[in-house]
Parts: structure tokens; sequence; C-alpha cells
């Protein structure tokens, strides 16, 4: 894994920005809100690295959240738990 992680940031513009981050109700950060008429939803939790890269004046981030435990994921999906590690995964 140390490796792969190596090899990642040589090939890539990304620079990290911060690590361990938290969101969310005693977060640093404020949840993410998915807003819909009738209803809302506010995630939080923690990531373990936010990268980021500038390219023609724009910002993009990439969020990295390792899963490096032995639980595996049960479709279909049960819970928050499941919600927040796809919402965390993602990279735009």
């Amino acid at each position: 894994m140390v490796d792969q992680l190596a090899e990642e940031m040589r090939c890539s513009d990304f620079v990290p920005l911060a690590f361990e981050l938290s969101f969310g109700e005693r977060g640093e950060l404020p949840a993410v809100t998915v807003s819909e008429p009738d209803a809302e939803l506010r995630i939080g939790g923690k990531v373990d690295r936010v990268d980021g890269w500038v390219k023609d004046n724009r910002l993009y981030l990439r969020v990295v959240d390792y899963k490096s435990g032995k639980k595996a994921l049960t479709w279909p999906p049960s819970g928050w738990a499941w919600i927040s590690r796809c919402c965390c995964t993602c990279s735009p």
C-alpha cells in the first residue's frame, strides 16, 4: 500500500491539503448537505486525506479515504455508514 501511495504522489499534480479532516457536527468543516424539496440530509464524518490541484485558476479537490480494514460491505447497504463512505470516497 505504501508503494502505491508513493507512486500516486509521484505521478499526480494533486498535493495533500489536509489529513484526518473531519466534517459535520463536531468537525473542522460543516456537514455536507443534500437538499430536496421535502427533505434534507446532512452528512458528517472523517476522511483520511484531501488533495488539491489548481488548473486554469480553478481548485480541484480529491477526497481520499483509505479502506484497509477487513470488514466487507454488504449489499444492499444498510445505514449511515455506507452513505458516508460513498460520499467521502468520491473524486471529482
